[in-house]
């Protein structure tokens, strides 16, 4: 086996991960193995690279070093493909277990999709992102954090899932009246105990971002690692990329216009969807429908997380 020597630093504050550039110049991270001196092997794509369990001899602090590591490479120098690698891996070390093989094959696979599924997003496509971050943001500022309950990938029934039965949906229009789309199913209050999220929106010549939102979020909280795949698979596979930053949303017109309601108050049908019929949905206006205050919203999360 070929040793391979590399100078590096320290990864964050953690004096078992490691960090630097490889041979071709392209951005890594070392976890130190856990003693498991199992045969060493390579997985590559065309932007990432992971090998398994390699000989290294490393200088840090001008001090040489010698063992076995796990390497992640990003084979990009897109700046926003490694800022969102340097993320995912903070979130990954705060919360898995780093040394885990296992762990660490998975969040190889995470990375993949970082760079597929290319898309050009529309209004509509942001503003639903926004309205459904700014909702760890707003509950966190009314002292609960609701991150690890936000769905893992898009277009999930419910975008809030704190067990079985409790839902959350957001929804967000930049219509004058509140009307919403609803899959049935997403109002089925005989099954569900679902609560409905209603943003008004509007853009502004100053105001919030989807990437400053991202910024203020993380500011305040250690996201769960799901949470931070979610968003920089976002982020990676948007094409219109610069709609992050221009794309300013007014967040004193969001506050004044956001509401509550339970589903069962909701215009719906009053059935079940007969047997043989699936994905009916349909517009609700919610203006008519009684809210529910943001005290009891709290309440109720609060008993089911």
């Amino acid at each position: 086996m070929n040793e391979l020597l590399y100078e590096m630093s320290y990864f964050e504050n953690f004096m078992d991960v490691y960090c630097g550039n490889d041979e071709n110049n392209y951005y890594f991270i070392a976890i130190e193995s856990n003693g498991d001196l199992s045969e060493s092997y390579t997985q590559k794509t065309q932007e990432l690279e992971f090998r398994y369990n390699v000989l290294c001899k490393l200088t840090i602090n001008n001090v040489e070093k010698e063992g076995y590591f796990h390497m992640l490479i990003c084979k990009s120098f897109d700046k926003k493909h490694l800022q969102n690698f340097k993320r995912l891996i903070l979130s990954f070390i705060h919360n898995e277990d780093y040394h885990n093989y296992e762990k660490i094959n998975d969040l190889f696979s995470s990375f993949l999709s970082m760079f597929s599924k290319q898309k050009s997003r529309s209004y509509e496509d942001f503003e639903s992102f926004f309205s459904e971050l700014y909702f760890i943001y707003f509950m966190k500022n009314k002292g609960i954090d609701v991150s690890k309950y936000w769905q893992s990938k898009e277009k999930m029934k419910f975008d809030y899932n704190f067990n079985e039965k409790s839902k959350i949906d957001i929804k967000s229009t930049s219509k004058p009246n509140r009307i919403h789309h609803f899959l049935h199913e997403q109002l089925a209050s005989d099954i569900f105990d679902i609560k409905i999220v209603s943003f008004k929106m509007r853009t502004t010549d100053k105001g919030m971002s989807i990437n400053s939102l991202i910024s203020k979020v993380r500011e305040m909280l250690v996201l769960p690692l799901h949470v931070e795949k979610y968003i920089n698979n976002y982020i990676s596979n948007t094409t219109n990329y610069e709609q992050l930053d221009e794309l300013l949303f007014d967040e004193i017109f969001l506050l004044n216009n956001i509401a509550f309601y339970d589903a069962i108050d909701v215009p719906k049908f009053n059935c079940k969807q007969p047997n043989g019929v699936t994905k009916t949905e349909y517009d609700s206006d919610l203006s008519l429908s009684n809210e529910i205050s943001i005290d009891e919203v709290i309440k109720w999360i609060e008993k089911n997380i």
